[in-house]
């Protein structure tokens, strides 16, 4: 026989490179060990044929080949082996299956061989269409058919098709003899074998290879094992998520999709030779790998799979602690004859855990990308399908006609009369005069000086400073345009057109020459100023876009888009007006000659700007505040020791203001204006100095224009003075830096006062003046008077920064009809009662912990509890911070009656950093505190249910059974049929939600972009993406309104749970979602802009007055409480009103002063009607605090008859726990208590009280 040795083997390697045009790529040499020995191992009782799952194969190749010319890894001392890196087998229901695309590289090299040969299952392909497939038993016995090896070598690929692997034995061969593999054991271990005859490759390797045997085992273990496949109990050692760097510097982590899949690249260009480096050629991803076992996990991770290569600052082979982490990255270097264009994916195995990496690879071309970009030249959002050119805020002035009138005396004042209209204006003596939209002359009046049209409205137009141009730096826009491919691309046009449908009026254009090439936005920025002093700039078009390399050649194609409102109707045909804006849209389209177009939608708003004629500014030390009409202007540094603090006031017309206008008196008034002072002379500001600790003397801060730091003060102030008939203000006369100063507002109290907040208005009399200087008058002849109110807010030690809200008791209106009931948690000198008696426990009394921030003066800036993103900056009107709630079911008991089972921890301090939850940045944090979530109890819907005879109804948790809400062994418990031997059904809880209304968790995915709603019962154990309430303010009287808020209530009750245990067919577990508001103030439709909007939710009629408590008005649409809730509970020998939970909030007036109830009640002499519904402010005392929230049922077949349609009020009351503070207080550490103390019981309503 001839035999052809491994050194022989070169001519046949040769012979394969001259044969075959396949493209491959050089490994590095490995050195392969001889192989271990196996003994055949007893097959598993797994009931394998049963799972389905996925397992990883790691394993070592060893193969001979034997034939008349070929001796291959058959002798002693010559064997062929090889690591093979783990792989995945698909194990279905008793199917088995391998796949190409996933088989890694197996590289041989060394033996003698004159260059390496690489293994795999794709060969030059991506392997997609080569699948084994096959059979597993429940011993583990597995069959793999089909499959096809490719030898890659020296750029050649040669596939070996059909081979079947095993852990049986196989067949002799005529050279050869069977071989046997082994099934896998409990450890894993397994043994798949494999032989077959060689057919034909290539001529030129018949001689060799034909006719010869060929053997081949792998030897390794799988992970999981059997037994453990499918487990969906196991739980995983490794939590893998991605790792995002923000600008700022901060990061984000986020899960992997689908738990598993790490995306390395949408889209990276193919490299052909070495000098094509940087960002365009590869693509770089982060992860933190950690063990969340108890265990250590060993890692052994390659440095490159196919083309991705990976790095760790430690080392990718390691034995990885509990609780410890791994940070891994992951580069994506496809080049050409490697990767192929479009998805490439590899498998990787991290411990015993699979994983699947994926990249694009884009073919080399051009590609265009749009970007805005920002005031400062940076390039802000990348590939934008929609640019938002802002809102210009128009200014209205009257339309005007020629009008031949008489004029008439009223009030000593000339008024037109007997108006007709101008014939030729040249030649008559007409006068030009404002119109109105009938087209008649405004303001004119009759014989008797009554108005002749009072109904007459003005028409207006838009003022375009009577030029017909506007800016262009004031309403443009800038498009970066950039070459992200790898070859020049050529832009041949540009064209502006409006949507299919819409209203247009050219609003948008493209100016001659707005688009060119510019390195350096400054560069660009000379341009588009140039394009402001020329008219005949000719474009630029065609042009040539190279390639954009950061930092080499950053050539970019800018594009100028001047927006300019032509009228007030948008696109949609709306018409803007004060308050409400209009939209205009419209198309861009960059067109090139390699038809590589891009379109971008550009949007721009129209509103009508109201100009208030006087503007009012405070400039304190931390910096220049103009104080709008009715807002609040709050005094900080307030302590019990500093007691005297003035700050200037100054005046001036706003910039757009027509008219003069004279400052006639400011006066100061309020219940509390004995405490403020306008020291409107020099004498006055002077005779307060300041004393160390306790008066600060009324300075002239000067700050930093680019830190905004305060830079110096100057002490000698010289008010204007307010001599009659007054100071006048003259339209342009001054600015921020020149603007009049009219005293100092001074705050004061006595050392002994132990009043902690004080308020009072300052109020700004003044007259309108014509252009001789004279009051303006109106129609009726009376001046045009005005004014200007702002609020003046002291406090003293206000609470701020981060607090613990300890809601201590929860009430609830449910306006069921006949049946609706208020119901609160008791306060605990009622329970005490039942506790002391044996009817009640004392875990039965509630406490929710929630985080708040507070930040009276608008000058901190807040974040979220991880400390990286920012929820609020400084002066950006932002006083409040609520951090989200989420509170979503778990599988979990926790063996504490304080603890609540079923339901996660919104902070528990034993979970790893960063995921700790609500307080894991709060001080004097206990190190095993962990905080329930909001449980709602409401003893009507639990069983027996709203319709059984209140002494049957538990009215505390310890009487009924608290059940999984998600479970079937849980809805039954509703039932009559789940009733167990102590004849207790199951509890009803609302299991309560907050967060921001935009939060991902709050939508699906077609009502919000990103949206990731399920239903709650559809994602146990998984957290709600809900986003922290960053939407407060706060006022130093201690008034709180969060906007914007999500409120999810879930739970399953004795007419909300899934057929076939529920009363009613359709209904499901109770999941619904609000749009609500939290507010300590008063419950009523927003009145104007600056007003906080409590009442967002669209399912609440206004019209109708839904937001007001009905106590007996029978025309009312809310059906009626007092006739349900009086004299309707019992104390032992006590009975009690229930709808006395709402006394304290519910008023006849929206100030809260007449107190509002049911007539019916014994002893009481109440009016009835309605009344509404208020929270109580922030007591600077004693921290007690309640807000109060509305919101409505929608129609929906999953709701029944007791939700359907229904309002319903919830009323949280407590108080803020400083965590810092004394915990002889019950502050400190004892912020995070779960159980109920003596300063929360103090905070209760109690219906016993008289």
């Amino acid at each position: 026989m001839k035999k052809l040795y491994l050194y022989n083997l070169t001519g046949l390697f040769f012979a394969l490179s001259l044969f075959t045009s396949c493209a491959g790529e050089d490994k590095d040499l490995l050195f392969f060990p001889p192989p271990v020995l196996e003994t055949p191992a007893p097959p598993s009782a797994s009931a394998a044929s049963e799972k389905s799952c996925d397992v990883t194969f790691t394993s070592q190749l060893c193969v001979s080949i034997l034939g008349e010319n070929i001796s291959v890894g058959v002798d002693e001392g010559e064997e062929l082996c090889a690591e093979v890196a783990g792989f995945p087998l698909h194990i279905r229901n008793g199917k088995i299956s391998l796949k190409g695309s996933e088989f890694p590289d197996v590289e041989v090299s060394g033996h003698g061989l004159p260059a390496p040969i690489t293994l795999n299952g794709k060969g030059s392909d991506s392997g997609e269409n080569n699948i084994g497939e096959g059979t597993i038993d429940n011993a583990g016995n597995i069959t793999i058919n089909n499959f096809s090896f490719y030898i890659n070598v020296l750029n050649a690929s040669v596939e070996i098709p059909g081979f079947t692997l095993t852990t049986g034995s196989t067949s002799a061969l005529d050279y050869l003899p069977a071989i046997s593999g082994h099934s896998t054991d409990g450890s894993g271990a397994i043994k798949l074998v494999m032989a077959k005859t060689l057919g034909h490759t290539i001529d030129a390797a018949d001689e060799f290879l034909l006719g010869a045997s060929m053997q081949a085992s792998f030897t390794g273990t799988v992970n999981p094992s059997l037994g453990e496949c499918g487990d969906k109990d196991a739980p995983k050692a490794l939590e893998v998520k991605q790792i995002t760097f923000n600008t700022d510097g901060s990061k984000t982590e986020a899960a992997l999709p689908d738990g598993n899949k790490l995306n390395i690249s949408n889209g990276t260009y193919l490299s052909s030779d070495t000098h094509q480096v940087g960002s365009k050629y590869e693509s770089s991803a982060h992860f933190r790998i950690r063990n969340t076992s108890s265990k250590s996990v060993a890692i052994k991770i390659p440095a490159r799979k196919g083309s991705f290569l990976f790095h760790s600052d430690s080392s990718l082979t390691t034995e990885l602690a509990s609780k410890k982490s791994l940070f891994l990255d992951v580069t994506f270097r496809p080049k050409q004859n490697v990767a192929l264009p479009g998805e490439n994916k590899e498998t990787l195995l991290i411990g015993t855990e699979l994983f699947e990496i994926t990249g694009i690879a884009l073919e080399e071309s051009g590609d265009l990308s749009l970007a805005e970009v920002n005031d400062d030249g940076s390039i802000g959002r990348e590939n934008v399908q929609e640019l938002e050119l802002g809102n210009v805020d128009v200014v209205t002035s009257p339309q005007r006609g020629f009008f031949k009138c008489e004029k008439i005396t009223c009030n000593d004042t000339e008024i037109i009369h007997q108006c007709t209209t101008c014939g030729d204006p040249s030649q008559e003596a007409c006068e030009l005069l404002p119109i109105s939209t009938e087209q008649t002359p405004l303001g004119e009046v009759d014989a008797d000086c009554k108005p002749l049209r009072p109904l007459e409205k003005p028409l207006t137009v838009i003022d375009i400073n009577e030029t017909g141009k506007i800016s262009l730096s004031s309403q443009q826009s800038i498009v970066a345009v950039r070459n992200l491919g790898t070859k020049s691309i050529t832009i041949t046009e540009v064209t502006v057109e409006a949507l299919s449908g819409t209203h247009a009026n050219g609003e948008f254009t493209l100016l001659p020459g707005s688009i060119f090439l510019a390195s350096e936005y400054a560069e660009a920025q000379k341009k588009i100023n140039e394009l402001t002093q020329q008219s005949n700039v000719r474009s630029a078009l065609p042009l040539s876009l190279p390639p954009y390399e950061k930092g080499r050649n950053e050539v970019t194609a800018y594009i100028a888009i001047l927006y300019h409102p032509k009228d007030l109707r948008g696109s949609n045909g709306s018409e803007a007006g004060i308050g409400s804006s209009t939209i205009d849209k419209a198309k861009i389209t960059i067109k090139t000659e390699e038809d590589k177009n891009r379109s971008v939608i550009v949007q721009g708003s129209t509103s009508l700007f109201s100009i208030p004629a006087l503007e009012l500014y405070i400039k304190d030390p931390l910096s220049l505040k103009q104080i709008a009409h009715n807002q609040a202007y709050p005094f900080s540094g307030i302590t019990q020791e500093i007691e005297d603090i003035s700050v200037p006031l100054f005046l001036k017309l706003s910039d757009a203001a027509a008219s003069p206008t004279r400052i006639t008196s400011i006066t100061i008034s309020g219940n509390d204006a004995d405490h403020f002072e306008l020291l409107d002379t020099k004498e006055k500001i002077d005779s307060v100095q300041t004393v160390a600790g306790k008066k600060l003397h009324c300075s002239i801060p000067s700050f930093d224009p680019n830190s905004g730091e305060l830079m110096s003060e100057s002490f000698d102030l010289k008010p204007v003075k307010i001599n009659a008939p007054g100071y006048d203000l003259s339209p342009g006369e001054y600015t921020t830096e020149n603007m009049p100063l009219f005293g100092c507002i001074r705050f004061k109290k006595t050392s002994d006062s132990t009043q902690k907040s004080f308020e009072a208005e300052l109020t700004v009399n003044a007259i309108e003046l014509d252009n001789s200087k004279q009051p303006a008058r109106n129609a009726d002849g009376s001046p045009k008077e005005s004014t200007l109110v702002i609020k003046l807010m002291a406090a003293v030690n206000p609470l701020k920064g981060k607090m613990v809200f300890r809601i201590t008791q929860t009430l609830s209106v449910i306006l069921t009809g006949d049946n609706s009931i208020v119901t609160g948690i008791d306060a605990y000198k009622e329970m005490k009662k039942n506790i002391d008696a044996g009817r009640a426990k004392k875990s039965d009394t509630q406490v929710f912990l929630s985080s708040v921030l507070l930040d009276p003066f608008d000058e901190i800036t807040m974040k979220d509890s991880s400390g990286e993103e920012i929820l609020s900056i400084p002066q950006d009107g932002i006083t409040a911070v609520f951090r989200a709630v989420d509170n979503h079911v778990v599988d979990s008991k926790y063996g504490n009656e304080f603890l609540y089972d079923y339901i996660n921890f919104p902070f528990d301090a034993s979970r790893p950093e960063g995921q700790k939850g609500i307080f894991e940045d709060y001080p004097n944090v206990p190190e095993d505190t962990k905080v329930n979530g909001w449980r709602i109890f409401t003893s009507a819907l639990s069983y027996p249910g709203p319709l059984a005879e209140r002494e049957d109804l538990p009215n505390y948790p310890s009487e009924c059974e608290i059940v999984d809400p998600c479970s079937k062994e849980g809805f039954i418990k509703y039932t009559k049929a789940g009733i167990g031997s102590d004849g207790k059904g199951a509890c009803a809880f609302f299991y309560a939600s907050a967060g921001k209304f935009d939060s991902p968790a709050f939508h699906a995915a077609d009502e919000l972009p990103g949206g990731m709603y399920q239903r709650m019962c559809n994602q146990v154990n998984q957290k709600q993406n809900i986003l922290d309430v960053n939407t407060g303010r706060y006022q130093l009287n201690g008034q709180i309104t969060f906007e914007e808020i999500g409120f999810r209530l879930f739970g399953p009750n004795f007419v909300h749970i899934p057929a076939p245990y529920g009363p009613v067919p359709g209904a499901k577990e109770l999941d619904e979602i609000f749009h609500t508001a939290f507010t300590t103030g008063t419950l009523k439709p927003q009145e104007n802009a600056e007003e906080p909007n409590v009442l967002p939710d669209e399912h609440i009629d206004i019209s109708k007055k839904m937001y007001k408590i009905n106590l007996d008005d029978k025309k009312h649409v809310n059906p009626p409480i007092c006739n349900n809730n009086v004299s309707n509970r019992r104390y032992g020998n006590i009975t009690a009103s229930s709808w006395k939970y709402l006394k304290p909030y519910i008023s006849l007036d929206e100030e809260g002063e007449k107190p509002a109830g049911c007539p019916s009640e014994p002893g009481e002499n109440y009016a009835g009607g309605t009344a509404f519904l208020h929270g109580l402010p922030l007591d600077p005392d004693t921290h007690k605090i309640s807000f109060v929230t509305a919101v409505r049922f929608k129609s929906s077949p999953e709701l029944t008859f007791v939700f359907n349609d229904v309002m319903n009020f919830f009323v949280l009351n407590g108080w803020m726990c400083d965590p810092t503070g004394s915990e002889e207080n019950f502050e400190g550490e004892r912020c995070y208590d779960v159980e109920l103390n003596d300063r929360d019981a103090s905070t209760q309503v109690s219906i016993l009280d008289e």
